[in-house]
């Protein structure tokens, strides 16, 4: 059987906002404690290319790489409403920033 392996941006993402918002959160959930939005990114694709979901998935393909800039502002919007409501702060970790 012949694999693929794709680098690069992932395809555009088919979540909803409040889909993508969900899995920002389950992220925070399981894994609690600081970030640069880079790191983010990151663990958000990792985390989408884990689970199997936010795009249509090709047999026997293997995707490598993160969520195009696109998508990255959705997650950027979505980041700074948790910011508004209070869910998430800025700052350093532990330090009064």
């Amino acid at each position: 059987m012949v694999s693929n392996t794709i680098h690069g941006d992932l395809p555009t993402l088919t979540l909803s906002t409040e889909e993508m918002t969900e899995q920002i959160y389950a992220i925070f959930k399981a894994h609690p404690g600081s970030y640069y939005f880079t790191s983010l990114v990151a663990t958000f694709s990792d985390h989408l290319l884990n689970q199997q979901i936010g795009f249509s998935y090709a047999s026997n393909t293997t995707y490598v790489g993160i969520i195009h800039y696109g998508d990255q502002a959705r997650v950027r919007e979505i980041v700074w409403d948790m910011i508004i409501s209070r869910y998430l702060t800025m700052g350093g970790h532990g330090h009064n920033e």
